[in-house]
């Protein structure tokens, strides 16, 4: 999973690999291929605008424009993500989802070296 701030509001994408979702599951994630990018920038100044609500497609599975704040609860090889809202309706959930890595994440990309040389 990737977590980034600095743009004032919340948007997460399906697991990604290569441009692409890999799977369009909106709460349970196990063992996803590629990563998931999560925006949460609401806790400060004004919210950015999204540009077009066709600009979350195909790769968002969820967004939203409203300050929040973003909870992540670790529980062996689960991680548990809420986004709730931090004013107007305090506490309230407007997204989550849970990452489960059941594999090892080293084990799983790692490869040989290669042997061959470039030409």
């Amino acid at each position: 999973m990737l977590l980034v701030g600095h743009n004032h509001n919340y948007e997460r994408t399906y697991p990604m690999a290569y441009q692409t979702p890999t799977s369009l599951e909106q709460e349970h994630y196990e063992d996803p291929e590629g990563w998931i990018e999560l925006i949460s920038g609401g806790g400060g100044q004004g919210l950015y605008s999204f540009k077009h609500p066709d600009d979350f497609l195909p790769y968002s599975a969820s967004h939203e424009h409203a300050h929040h704040h973003t909870n992540l609860e670790l529980d062996g090889d689960t991680v548990t993500v809420r986004a709730e809202r931090a004013l107007f309706q305090p506490g309230e959930i407007f997204d989550q989802f849970t990452l489960v890595e059941s594999e090892d994440p080293v084990a799983k990309t790692a490869t040989e070296p290669s042997t061959q040389v470039a030409r």
